[in-house]
């Protein structure tokens, strides 16, 4: 619409009213008019997309601090594991000597 605005004004009157009415507008003010309205329009969807990608990273945040502990509980336990072996056949080969 922006497009067709910018258009419309560089046209004579006569070929104002009738490019305006093939779009199905009476006139320039009921064209602004919905030329607005599609802004407002524009602007609220492009607020509750805004809000929508906020909320949306929260939640990955969220997801990649969980995942980082759960990294890091397994490599401790995986760490515990390997000491807890390895203290085993240590054990086992003192003993045996």
């Amino acid at each position: 619409m922006q497009g067709v605005s910018d258009a419309v004004e560089y046209l004579s009157a006569t070929d104002q009213h009738s490019l305006l009415e093939k779009y199905g507008y009476s006139d320039r003010v009921a064209f602004d008019r919905a030329l607005q309205d599609g802004r407002r329009e524009l602007s609220e969807a492009q607020q509750v997309r805004a809000d929508t990608l906020r909320a949306n990273d929260k939640r990955l945040a969220s997801l990649l601090a969980a995942c980082a502990f759960a990294g890091v509980a397994a490599l401790m336990g995986a760490l515990a594991t390997y000491d807890i072996t390895a203290t085993r056949k240590q054990r086992a080969a003192s003993i045996t000597f």
